[in-house]
């Protein structure tokens, strides 16, 4: 690389920094430095708590699934099909 594509890159980069903190998607950041606090910002989604019951049968088929899948629980099979109801499948 020389030293022309360095400069190129780094106007480049420059950029792209400067149209993200316009729109507000970069937070505390300097050019270069790379911190655990920079993080991309966006909109909060409302959080959806759900109480779900399920009885024997379903509990059985969960942990079916788990060990099918590898899941390593019954409560991530449940997320994960709660996950495939709010996306339509």
């Amino acid at each position: 690389m020389t030293k022309r594509d360095d400069e190129s890159l780094a106007a480049q980069n420059a950029e792209i920094r400067r149209w993200a903190e316009a729109n507000g998607l970069t937070v505390g950041a300097i050019f270069g430095e790379q911190r655990d606090a920079v993080e991309r910002v966006a909109p909060r989604a409302p959080v959806v708590e759900v109480t779900v019951r399920i009885d024997e049968d379903v509990y059985e088929a969960a942990m079916l699934r788990a060990t099918y899948d590898g899941y390593d629980s019954p409560s991530e099979v449940v997320e994960e099909a709660l996950r495939e109801w709010a996306r339509g499948y």
